[in-house]
């Protein structure tokens, strides 16, 4: 988060208003219901437009704050955030890894959050409000930012907390793909216990968004340790995937798009009948009826361990090939 959002993000909150800015030279000030404060931010000189009429007291009140606030931030230039930022990008330039000061780190959880448009992106506050306090939010290239935030934050139900990270993730990506109308895709790594071991959980992090986007195309969130499987059926070549497809099957299921959607929920579910149902909002029995053809035009049962991973093979490897 730059200096301007986090003052932007502070004043909302203290004054309950929409806040903005706009060049000190700019000549259409002159607006009703507004209040206009002189500020000098990354080395140019703004407005801030306070959308409300302000006393002369808490006129006052607010330029004392900003001028505090703002001086703050100079003093305190290049937080370890920054550096970490920029010594992702550029790694290369950097002969040491960037050593924090007491306080500086602590054990975090890093979602690589990927968005198409770089400009929508842009607006960081939709990702840094949706946590309670200030995540670190790391700039890398264009539409990629890589977010760091504390364990403590998210909260865990009985399900685990590497649950309640890729929970955390799919509320994240909802917000986003909501503001910005853009795709984006999120990847999770489990916790990072130093700041030195970033570069390789970066790396990890876009191979796991590579891998899940090839074999999961319509996914929006993958976690790294979800995607064992999936690293490894990547190597295997197109004819040993068509191999594998005619042996365990006369009829190519996995095309038929209606009933592809209804296993890999079965499959997500652990084969619950009940659930999938739920999930897809099917009588019970409809599925059932689903699962039965199955049977009957494949041989395959994916009630059964065995047939249901010749069937989850099959549905990832063709899913692959079609992305």
């Amino acid at each position: 988060m730059n200096e301007w959002q986090r003052v932007r993000r502070r004043l909302e909150r203290m004054l309950e208003v929409s806040v903005d800015r706009v060049p000190a030279d700019n000549a259409a000030v002159e607006r009703l219901e507004t209040t206009f404060f002189p500020v000098r931010m990354e080395g140019m000189d703004w407005l801030v437009v306070v959308e409300a009429p302000l006393s002369g007291r808490e006129r006052s009140l607010v330029q004392a704050w900003l001028d505090e606030v703002l001086s703050a931030e100079r003093e305190t230039a290049s937080p370890f955030s920054e550096r970490l930022s920029q010594w992702l990008r550029h790694p290369e330039d950097f002969l040491h890894h960037p050593t924090p000061k007491p306080g500086e780190w602590r054990s975090r959880v890093p979602f690589l959050i990927m968005v198409k448009n770089e400009r929508q992106i842009g607006s960081d506050d939709v990702i840094t409000s949706f946590f309670e306090g200030d995540p670190w939010l790391l700039s890398l290239h264009k539409g990629e930012r890589l977010l760091l935030v504390p364990p403590d934050w998210m909260e865990a139900d009985d399900s685990g907390r590497e649950s309640a990270w890729v929970e955390t993730a799919q509320g994240l990506a909802e917000a986003l793909a909501t503001e910005s109308g853009e795709e984006v895709r999120i990847a999770v790594h489990g916790l990072v216990e130093t700041p030195q071991d970033l570069p390789a959980v970066l790396t990890t992090l876009r191979e796991t968004l590579r891998i899940g986007q090839r074999f999961h195309p319509a996914g929006t969130v993958f976690a790294e340790w979800e995607l064992a499987l999936e690293r490894l059926l990547r190597s295997v070549e197109i004819e040993g995937v068509q191999l594998f497809l005619d042996a365990i099957s006369p009829l190519p299921f996995w095309q038929d798009e209606e009933l592809r959607r209804t296993l890999l929920v079965f499959l997500e579910q652990n084969l619950n009948v009940s659930e999938t149902a739920r999930r897809l909002f099917l009588h019970r029995n409809t599925l059932i009826y689903r699962l039965d053809r199955l049977k009957q035009e494949t041989g395959l049962d994916v009630r059964r361990f065995e047939d249901a991973l010749r069937v989850k093979l099959a549905l990832l490897l063709t899913g692959r090939e079609q992305s």
